[in-house]
C-alpha cells in the first residue's frame, strides 16, 4: 500500500484523478501549515496557496464523487508559534473541503529557525488551540490527530 506526502504543488486534475482511481493509494497528505495566504506562504517559501488549496479542493471533490473510504485525505501541520492560531480555521476547512484528518506536530527547530517559534515556549497558546480544534473536529467529525500538549508552564528561552 502507498502513502503520499506532497506540498501539492506540482498536481493538475489529471494527476488527482490517478490518485484517486489508484486502488493501492491508503493515504494523500498535504503539508500545509496554515488557514491564512499569508501565513502558509511565509511558512513553506515558494508555494503558491491558491494553488494548493485548488488542488486540496479537486482532490476532496474527487473522492467525494466516488465516495470510497481511501485514500484518506490528510493535511499535516507543523505548529509553531506563528500558526497556532489558525489551527481551529484549518480542521474546519479540511472538513469543508472533504478531507478525513488533520495531523499535528511540533515544529522541528533547526539551523536558520528561531528558537522562539517552538511552542514549548507558548504552552498556553498551545493548548488554548488545542482545545478550540479537538472542539470543532468532534462537531464536524473529522480525524483530529494531535501531539502531546507541551507543560502549560511558559519556559525560559535557551
Amino acid at each position: 500500500f502507498i502513502t503520499i506526502t506532497s506540498n501539492g504543488m506540482l498536481l493538475s486534475e489529471q494527476i488527482c484523478r490517478g490518485l484517486i482511481a489508484n486502488p493501492y493509494l491508503k493515504a494523500f497528505s498535504f503539508s500545509f501549515d496554515g488557514a491564512r495566504k499569508e501565513t502558509v506562504e511565509s511558512i513553506r517559501r515558494g508555494i503558491d496557496y491558491r494553488r494548493v488549496v485548488d488542488n486540496m479542493r479537486v482532490l476532496g471533490a474527487l473522492k467525494g464523487k466516488r465516495r470510497g473510504r481511501f485514500p484518506l485525505l490528510n493535511i499535516r501541520f507543523a505548529a509553531m508559534k506563528r500558526n497556532i492560531e489558525e489551527l481551529p480555521d484549518l480542521v474546519k476547512f479540511a472538513r469543508e473541503i472533504g478531507f478525513d484528518k488533520v495531523s499535528v506536530n511540533y515544529l522541528n527547530v533547526t539551523g536558520s529557525i528561531e528558537k522562539d517559534e517552538s511552542l514549548l515556549y507558548h504552552a498556553q497558546s498551545a493548548a488554548s488551540a488545542f482545545r478550540e480544534a479537538s472542539r470543532i473536529a468532534r462537531e464536524k467529525k473529522i480525524w483530529l490527530e494531535l501531539p502531546e500538549a507541551p507543560a502549560m508552564r511558559e519556559r525560559q528561552a535557551l
